[in-house]
């Protein structure tokens, strides 16, 4: 094998080389890429849930604690009416009603509340879900940047073990 076989084979070996650095290059970008989108999917999808469970307690559940609510209540107030005891303010059974009312109204209360933290939490989940993403796209492209900068340091150690370059003028480049 000849001087210049030699040669042609020893590029070929570094061109492959930096060809295979700029390839994963590419990969890192295209997986940075898709593990964003799947984060965003996953952040969309989970506030698309927050809306929905909000819609739900609102439409659904909330009218249902009212209307049991008002049942239990109509129920003590008959139960009170029938039991011959008058229902009159300061007395004893208008103030178990009364109570009563504080503590449905309280119940309801911490439902809402209930439901406002659910929601709030599911936010937050999504907000750091599309965080995720956002970090693992610049993830790909900081791996990518890491595979081009191979690729070309390798191409330029080649071009000055073959004698094109001379590191001490280039070095200033590397």
């Amino acid at each position: 094998m000849g001087q210049t076989d030699q040669t042609i084979t020893r590029w070929r070996e570094y061109i492959m080389s930096a060809l295979g650095d700029f390839i994963t290059a590419g990969n890192a970008k295209a997986i940075g890429k898709f593990n964003n989108a799947l984060y965003q999917n996953q952040a969309s999808y989970v506030r698309a849930k927050a809306e929905q469970n909000r819609a739900v307690f609102k439409k659904v559940t909330e009218p249902l604690i009212k209307k049991q609510q008002e049942a239990q209540y109509s129920s003590f107030f008959v139960n009170a009416l029938n039991s011959g005891a008058e229902f009159r303010e300061g007395e004893s059974t208008y103030l178990v009603g009364l109570e009563t009312k504080m503590n449905m109204a309280f119940d309801l209360e911490m439902a809402n509340f209930n439901s406002d933290m659910d929601y709030i939490d599911q936010q937050n989940n999504a907000s750091l879900l599309a965080a995720k993403g956002t970090g693992e796209l610049y993830k790909g492209k900081m791996a990518a940047r890491a595979a081009y900068v191979k690729g070309f340091t390798s191409l330029l150690g080649s071009a000055n073990k073959a004698g094109y370059i001379d590191m001490g003028r280039a070095g200033a480049f590397v």
